[in-house]
């Protein structure tokens, strides 16, 4: 009888460890279209990889959206009175998409235009693009740091 007991109590503690010690994830892993997904604002600009002081509060912002299943979706941008403020982008809204290292805006339009995610994280998005010759002659590049707004 003493045998059972012990068995029991020995199976009840195992039990009562694997259940209640494992807790779920408080944070399911977001996808990359998951964490873009939210309201941008600048924190600063880099011309040629010199720092900008132009694009300083400037009111300028960018909202990225996803779908219920976390893939990209629409975007809208308030231009504020950012030096360029579409440069990187297409046009104030639109559709966007995202690669493993770019985000395309307007693909499907005569529109489209794309730039390069330098780095990702839920707290900074940080992008580079170039300026086309033909819209600058100085060719210069761009590199965005936004954080969250």
């Amino acid at each position: 009888m003493n045998l059972i007991r012990r068995y029991s109590l020995i199976l009840f503690s195992i039990t009562f460890l694997v259940l209640f010690s494992c807790k779920e994830d408080p944070k399911p892993n977001l996808t990359d279209a998951q964490k873009i997904s939210k309201k941008w604002g600048i924190q600063s600009v880099k011309i040629n990889g010199f720092e900008d002081p132009s694009f300083g509060n400037t009111g300028f912002s960018i909202t990225f959206s996803s779908d219920s299943e976390g893939n990209a979706s629409t975007y809208s941008i308030v231009q504020g009175s950012a030096p360029r403020p579409d440069a990187p982008f297409q046009g104030t809204d639109g559709t966007w998409k995202l690669t493993t290292t770019f985000i395309i805006y307007n693909e499907t339009s005569n529109e489209a235009a794309s730039n390069s995610v330098v780095s990702l994280s839920e707290s900074t998005l940080v992008i580079s693009f170039t300026v086309p010759e033909e819209l600058d002659k100085t060719n210069p590049t761009y590199e965005y740091t936004l954080i969250p707004n």
